[in-house]
Formats: C-alpha cells, structure tokens, sequence
C-alpha cells in the first residue's frame, strides 16, 4: 500500500488519470482481500463504480478510512457526478434498503506553510 501511495501521489502530479485509476481499484481489492477491512457495502460501491467506469465519468474507487465500513473516495469527472449520485444512491437503497450519503468535494493545494 505504501508503493501504491507514492505511484498514486506521481500519478497526480503528472496527470495519469488512468494509472491512478487503476491504483485506486487495485488498493482497494488489497484492501478488501489481503488486510479484510472491507464490508459489503463499500465493496458493492466499489465494484459499481468500476462496472459504470469511465463511459460515466467514473476513473477511480476505494475504500477509505480505519475500515470496517465507513467512505468511499471517487475520482470523477466534475460534469458526471450529479448523474453517478442519482444512480449510485437509487441502486444502494433498492440494494441495502438504507440511503447512503454522499459528499463532493475538490481538489486543493493541501496544506501550506503561511507567513503571518
């Protein structure tokens, strides 16, 4: 996982999308198979994001957190992600019989030092 990190950190900084993608579906399965602290639920998220793929705007998924249920991250496309919202969360309901939540956000800088 530490490998996969820094690759995924290149990935960014050079913008493959694809390799990063990859990255993305590939810790996951480590995560859910080698360390097993998936659930079913982050796993169906994930295979369904995989399955939907780049034709809907999807690159990338997986798990994160301490495990044992919990978020998942996506990488997608800014102008698919009302649309993967809308499929994801009638799909989870019809599936587990509760909503899920679902929280966007943007990439940024990160942290810096700031001269006050």
């Amino acid at each position: 996982e530490i490998q996969r990190t820094q690759m995924a950190s290149d990935c960014v900084k050079n913008g493959d999308i694809p390799l990063l993608a990859s990255l993305l579906y590939d810790s996951h399965a480590s995560l859910r198979h080698d360390f097993e602290v998936s659930c079913p639920e982050l796993d169906w998220i994930v295979d369904r994001m995989k399955a939907m793929g780049e034709d809907h705007g999807i690159y990338g998924c997986r798990m994160t957190g301490g495990g044992f249920g919990g978020c998942a991250v996506s990488l997608v496309k800014p102008e698919s992600v009302n649309n993967v919202i809308q499929a994801l969360a009638l799909d989870y309901e019809k599936t587990f019989g509760i909503s899920a939540d679902f929280l966007t956000t943007k990439p940024a800088d990160g942290c810096q030092l700031v001269a006050l």
